[in-house]
């Protein structure tokens, strides 16, 4: 159960996310309320104390606002003008997510190793929802999926902001994410080590946004 109140909002961002007039960004950088239920699976071969190959898996199911949407229309709660409820004054989230990991260590040698990991997500607002809350979104970039973009700076989809753009200073997140990693790495010297890698991937909005030219996943170009 999550209650998210966002405070401290910069006055020249707030005004800038009125001129736009996305009702998306707007539900984003709003108080709302995640009553949610979350289910983990976890699995791994690995030999701890040995370098025998091994790989890890893990997949999340998330769901959250069902029985708040309940409750609210049992209780015929508020609805505000966008028509979402409320729940003690504070719109509830309500949406489905999930996720998949699966990483795969090869050792060569004797201090050499190779690495592979793909991660899917997907996260489905409807209900209550007019997006996916903030914190429950995709990114790409940062030290963890893209390494070549800053946190929150890829994407989403084709979209191309420059310094000039409406929504440069707006993080980017997305309803979608891919990403591929892999990565060699080796000694050098002594105690030195390093490693090459290589990343592919993207996170998409399932809608078009008006904000986010080409940000959505175009449906005629996934494969049959």
């Amino acid at each position: 159960m999550t209650f998210v109140r966002i405070i401290g909002l910069d006055n020249d961002f707030a005004a800038r996310l009125e001129q736009l007039n996305d009702l998306r960004l707007k539900y984003q950088y709003s108080s709302h309320f995640i009553l949610d239920a979350r289910y983990d699976y976890t699995f791994s071969n690995q030999q701890y104390g040995t370098r025998e190959d091994f790989s890890v898996f893990h997949a999340s199911l998330e769901t959250a606002g069902n029985l708040l949407a309940g409750i609210a229309n049992m209780s015929k709660a508020l609805v505000d003008e966008n028509n979402v409820r409320q729940v003690l004054g504070v719109p509830f989230s309500q949406y489905v997510r999930v996720g998949a990991e699966f990483t795969r260590y090869h050792y060569f040698g004797l201090k050499s190793s190779f690495v592979g990991r793909v991660i899917v997500g997907a996260g489905i607002p409807y209900g209550n929802s007019v997006s996916m809350p903030y914190e429950k979104s995709f990114f790409g970039g940062g030290p963890t999926t893209m390494r070549a973009w800053q946190l929150r700076h890829l994407g989403p989809g084709s979209y191309r902001g420059g310094s000039g753009d409406a929504m440069a200073d707006v993080e980017r997140v997305g309803d979608l994410q891919l990403v591929m990693n892999l990565e060699g790495r080796f000694p050098i010297a002594g105690i030195f080590e390093s490693a090459v890698f290589a990343d592919m991937g993207n996170v998409w909005l399932f809608n078009p946004s008006d904000q986010y030219s080409n940000g959505h996943i175009k449906r005629n170009r996934l494969p049959p």
